[in-house]
């Protein structure tokens, strides 16, 4: 008995002694894989730069390290990360799957990347700042086609002709300011973006004037400079609207920022602007630099007033200050500068101010939101709409003064119909002809400037229909990346963002509401000699555009060509 005892207590001791060493030889077994495990994950994160991934969205997004999620989704790291060696030593799972996790890390990324469209991760830019091309985008407010023609916009006229123009380009209704550059900034028509007025009535949250919330209707649009910074570029904004709130979901704004200050020169804006693209740690490669002339005094005086035509010959002036610039701080083979404007003016005088409550019986009450010539109108009780529409026609039809429109039957091309942000009536006047919304302004205009105030006193109002001629912004464009002595027909406001991405080198949005096609003649071919001349002295070019042929033929001696290093005079 006591042998049998002692055998068996041997055995045991043994067994234990064995046990310890198996469980030592285990746990070191698993140490090493966990050694290396982490080696590979190193590895894989310095070969991929996955450090910067996660910085990337973790300022742009607000998401707390999603690389470690992507991780520990697969079983790569901490907390499964035992047990998952647990199971590869008992052989739960093959070592093939393991080493396969690897590459399913890899198409993780790269699947993420390609559906956000590459905005969730900041491209890297490799070339110097110092040689990086950068886009200046200048809006005259109300710059009409017409003040071109004049001598006094000789210098713009030149620059015009000797890189790209077009005739007009064909702005977005209603031609008002916030409407226009929205439009410009996002490359979507008011119905998508939401802008549809300097000041609306929504249907969910009220009147609203500018604010967040009026730029704020669709969260997807992603204005040109928060794409610009979203891929790596430093944006400045001067005064641009709509450009000092933030975007997406990191709330991005520009890196450069001046917010609306009529008090600062225009010079000084300019000086602003070049200190943003030489600036040594965040040098802006895009510029949106908004200018209020001639649409401010334009509106108290008319665009036909002494006072505008000043206002021309100092806009011609700050146009060749900018390029002058360009050339004093050696940016000539850098920069592309594109001018342009929102819209156009016409005159009103206050003999065609339009009462629309004279139209309609006493009792049937309405507000007016919005500003001369379009309004929305809601009437106070709701069941009266239908009654209110078929007065408010039919003193349209007799006048012939204006025009009045349900939701349903807005005409298509003016892209207005938003069924949140555009009244249950809308009513447009005729050119020449405004509302009676336009008294509160003249009284205004009276006490601030001193403006004499008579039947036939002119003021200058825009926001017609976009068809109308007198309506039409300008655009021309000059720069080393932008075609000289072109004519291009005239194309859509909501083009210029994919001329914008052009420029930039920036893969233009899905939802865009314009066509790339539009401005692929104002883009210089870098694969053609720009400056063949014909032993004649005659250059003949033909530009394809929108489906158009046209064949263009200048008079070379009178246009000097782009070099780096010429000085354009008007």
């Amino acid at each position: 008995t006591l042998k049998s005892q002692s055998r068996i207590s041997n055995r045991r001791k043994k067994a234990k002694s064995d046990k310890n060493t198996q469980c030592k030889t285990k746990l070191n077994f698993i140490s090493r894989r966990k050694s290396k495990t982490r080696q590979k994950v190193a590895k894989f994160r310095r070969k991929t730069d996955f450090n910067n991934v996660v910085q990337s969205l973790s300022a742009e997004d607000n998401v707390a390290q999603p690389g470690t999620v992507i991780f520990r989704e697969l079983n790569l790291i901490s907390p499964s990360e035992s047990e998952r060696e647990r199971r590869l030593v008992s052989g739960m799972i093959p070592r093939s799957t393991a080493r396969s996790r690897w590459l399913v890390v890899v198409a993780a990324v790269t699947l993420l990347h390609l559906l956000d469209g590459g905005a969730w991760c900041k491209r890297v830019r490799g070339n110097d700042p110092a040689d990086e091309t950068v886009l200046i985008v200048v809006s005259y407010d109300a710059f009409r086609t017409e003040y071109l023609r004049r001598g006094s916009a000789s210098y713009m006229a030149e620059l015009g002709h000797n890189g790209t123009w077009a005739e007009y380009l064909r702005n977005v209704f209603p031609t008002k300011t916030f409407p226009n550059h929205h439009s410009i900034a996002t490359g979507v028509f008011p119905n998508q973006h939401g802008v549809m007025a300097n000041g609306l009535y929504d249907h969910g949250r009220g009147k609203i004037n500018y604010s967040y919330d009026l730029f704020h209707f669709n969260e997807e649009l992603v204005p040109i400079w928060t794409l610009n910074e979203q891929h790596g570029g430093h944006s400045g904004c001067m005064m641009w609207p709509g450009s000092d709130f933030p975007y997406t979901r990191g709330n991005i704004t520009c890196s450069h920022l001046q917010p609306f200050n009529l008090t600062l020169p225009w010079n000084d804006r300019v000086d602003t602007a070049f200190r943003w693209i030489r600036d040594p740690t965040r040098p802006a490669n895009l510029v949106m630099l908004y200018i209020e002339e001639p649409d401010y005094y334009g509106h108290i005086y008319s665009p036909e007033s002494d006072r505008v035509a000043q206002l021309v010959v100092k806009l011609n002036d700050l146009t060749r200050y900018i390029h002058d610039k360009i050339r004093e701080f050696g940016l000539v083979e850098r920069v592309n500068v594109l001018h342009l404007s929102d819209h156009g003016m016409d005159s009103l005088m206050p003999k065609n101010f339009i009462n629309l409550t004279s139209f309609v019986p006493a009792d049937m009450k309405f507000d007016v939101y919005g500003s001369t010539p379009v309004l929305q109108v809601v009437p106070k009780v709701k069941q009266q709409t239908a009654d209110l529409y078929r007065a408010l026609k039919n003193a349209s039809e007799k006048s012939g003064n204006f025009d009045v429109y349900t939701l349903e039957n807005l005409p298509t091309r003016w892209h207005f119909n938003n069924s949140q942000r555009t009244g249950p009536i809308t009513a447009v006047a005729k050119l020449g002809y405004g509302f009676d919304d336009m008294w509160d302004t003249v009284e205004y205009y009276r006490k601030a400037f001193n403006v004499s105030v008579t039947s036939e006193t002119k003021y200058g109002v825009h926001g017609y229909d976009n068809e109308l001629p007198i309506m039409h912004p300008i655009f021309f464009g000059y720069g080393p990346r932008i075609r000289e002595r072109t004519t291009v027909e005239p194309f859509d406001t909501v083009d210029l963002y994919y001329l914008f991405c052009e420029l930039l080198g920036l893969d233009a949005p899905y939802y865009l509401d314009g066509k790339r096609e539009h401005i692929v003649a104002v883009l210089r071919n870098d694969s053609r000699d720009d400056d063949d001349d014909d032993p004649s002295g005659t250059s003949a070019r033909t530009v394809t555009l929108m489906g158009k042929t046209k064949q263009e033929f200048t008079k070379t001696s009178n246009l000097p060509k782009f070099k780096g290093n010429s000085n354009v005079k008007a």
